[in-house]
């Protein structure tokens, strides 16, 4: 994996480090998608970043970093992974033993969100708990 991305053309970086993410290089991600939130964290795709440094960690099963990185992405105004976030996080509470509070993540994407893709995903985990 070349670290040495040219972090001026933000989308392909971007998906250079959503390509390291598929093949499971999670340091290789996690750096590319950490330089270009340092590099701009105002462009359109920054909380996309965000999310996908979560879904990193979630990868490597580090559940508190991942749920650090989820937690940002909530206090992006206009972001696309709202609801991608809340569903991780609830997953992130489930793995860390905190039930109740994984419950109230499911409830929050599902009174939110009622379109959402993971609309269903969020009420069988709910459901599970």
């Amino acid at each position: 994996t070349s670290l040495n991305a040219d972090f001026s053309d933000f989308a392909a970086s971007y998906e250079q480090a959503l390509q390291n993410y598929y093949s499971r290089d999670f340091d290789a991600a996690i750096y590319l998608f950490s330089m270009l939130l340092e590099t701009s964290s105002t462009h359109r795709l920054a909380s996309n970043c965000q999310y996908w440094l979560g879904e990193c960690y979630f990868g490597q099963g580090d559940y508190p970093m991942a749920l650090e990185a989820f937690q940002k992405v909530l206090s992006y105004e206009q972001s696309f992974k709202r609801d991608d976030a809340l569903i991780m996080m609830g997953r992130c509470y489930i793995f860390l033993g905190d039930k109740q509070t994984a419950l109230s993540m499911f409830d929050q994407l599902m009174n939110e969100f009622p379109d959402s893709e993971y609309y269903q995903r969020a009420q069988q985990y709910a459901n599970g708990l």
